[in-house]
């Protein structure tokens, strides 16, 4: 758990550091223009993307980090150099975070970051409590009062400001629970096999208005396999969402295991408005963190 937890913190403090230096900069520099994905916008906000595909792409992957770095924290009571750089992978994490202007990335951090504080107190820990708890705050008054999230917040301009050519009309996006509706649809049209992997995209696309933008992807953990692999994805599925719901609350009784589940907390929670395991660097950090949840034999 501390060779990953280092690991994590080294990986996110890096991502970080190389998504907020692009966004500062206004673009690439130094080679990052060899990286994956391009800054993001939004209402005509910029938000940081590099190095991965998408904004909330960088969002799915950074959350967990700080969620699992700050409980780490909050645990440990000695004032020590490993403390330290865990505090300054934290704080930059959750600045890039906060950049991301990834709604559903942030809330779910909030959120997870409160049940942390909450399960400390319980535990008796109650200085501990207060570092989640301030991170948590600090996210809250980002959201509240950076200009780049009221730009983020705002209306949707009707124009791409950003295309070369004459003003071109910018296609709406489909709200979450429109796509949540089409993959319903999807799942009530073909309930055994689903439309097929990575195939939702093409159902979507079929079913929505001109003018309106369809979902790549049904933007949500639990309906991606039921629209796209009905009940023959979807049972196996679900038995493997027990299997790491029962390690999980296993976990929770072992403090060392403590900054695991809270990262998989998060992911839980982000996953009920985005689907991080369409996307290599979200796939590969979740499938670490079940890989190192205790087993039966391990508490």
């Amino acid at each position: 758990v501390q060779t990953l937890l280092w690991s994590a913190a080294v990986a996110g403090a890096v991502a970080a550091g190389v998504g907020l230096v692009v966004l500062w900069n206004g673009g690439d520099l130094a080679g990052t223009g060899s990286l994956l994905g391009s800054i993001s916008n939004s209402n005509g906000v910029a938000r940081m993307t590099r190095p991965f595909s998408h904004a909330n792409v960088a969002a799915m992957f950074l959350a967990p980090i700080v969620a699992m770095v700050v409980v780490r924290l909050a645990l440990d009571r000695d004032e020590n150099q490993f403390r330290a750089r865990l505090l300054f992978s934290a704080v930059l994490t959750s600045i890039a975070l906060s950049a991301t202007l990834s709604r559903g990335g942030n809330l779910a951090l909030v959120a997870t970051l409160v049940l942390a504080a909450a399960w400390l107190a319980a535990q008796r820990r109650f200085r501990g409590s207060l570092v989640p708890m301030v991170f948590a705050a600090a996210l809250v008054v980002a959201m509240a009062v950076v200009p780049a999230w009221q730009g983020r917040n705002g209306l949707e301009p009707a124009f791409d400001q950003s295309a070369e050519t004459l003003r071109v009309p910018r296609l709406q996006p489909l709200s979450r629970p429109e796509i949540w509706d089409q993959a319903l649809d999807a799942f009530a049209q073909a309930p055994f096999v689903g439309v097929g992997p990575g195939q939702f995209g093409t159902f979507s696309a079929e079913r929505t208005a001109t003018g309106v933008r369809p979902a790549r992807h049904a933007h949500n953990l639990f309906l991606e396999p039921l629209a796209t692999g009905g009940v023959l994805v979807g049972i196996p599925y679900l038995g493997l969402l027990v299997l790491v719901g029962r390690r999980t609350l296993r976990a929770i009784r072992s403090g060392p295991h403590a900054p695991l589940v809270a990262a998989l907390v998060v992911v839980g929670l982000h996953g009920f408005v985005d689907y991080p395991l369409a996307f290599f660097s979200t796939g590969v950090l979740i499938a670490v963190l079940i890989g190192a949840m205790p087993g039966r034999d391990s508490i």
